[in-house]
């Protein structure tokens, strides 16, 4: 690197920590509302690089930052791992999907890369989200249900049902 660059890049850092740091002891919802800006702000960063810097337009960034919040969450609320390690798994998701992605890619420019990136991110939203995922979820759901519902013993929940609508199980009807 150049000397230039060192210096832009130890202000972008330092600039960085700052901002990060503000939020800390205000409001819960500004210091949401101010992680939901750096989020997004490094979203729009991946646009400034890909269509500023090397002049090629793809629209498949949503995907990756939805596979690493994924990777990030799961890991984190399921594994019961800590937030750095769900970073590290989200990036690490994120990169394979994009060497995946990357790598047919390669040799696309214009407007067929961006139709490509499109078809790939409307595949992956209906194909994995919409079917393996939500599958998924409905199945968790599902067996967490099951197990946490008391099944009444027969005839329990007929003579509950009665008793509620002031009837006696032993009143005979005519």
């Amino acid at each position: 690197m150049m000397p230039g660059h060192i210096v832009r890049f130890a202000i972008a850092i330092v600039a960085f920590a700052i901002l990060a740091r503000l939020p800390v002891g205000l409001d819960p919802a500004f210091q949401f509302d101010a992680a939901l800006a750096i989020i997004w702000g490094f979203g729009i960063l991946s646009l400034v690089l890909l269509t500023g810097y090397a002049g090629q337009v793809s629209l498949c960034q949503a995907t990756f930052a939805g596979v690493a919040a994924y990777g990030a969450g799961m890991t984190v609320a399921s594994m019961h791992g800590g937030y750095l390690l769900g970073i590290v798994i989200g990036v690490l998701a994120a990169t394979v999907l994009g060497v995946i992605v990357g790598l047919p890619a390669l040799r696309l420019h214009g407007i067929t890369l961006a139709i490509v990136t499109l078809g790939i991110a409307l595949v992956f939203e209906d194909v994995i989200l919409e079917h393996v995922l939500v599958e998924d979820q409905r199945d968790a759901e599902r067996d967490d249900r099951e197990s946490d519902s008391v099944q009444p013993e027969r005839g329990q929940a007929d003579d509950d049902a009665e008793h509620c609508r002031g009837e006696d199980a032993d009143d005979d009807p005519q």
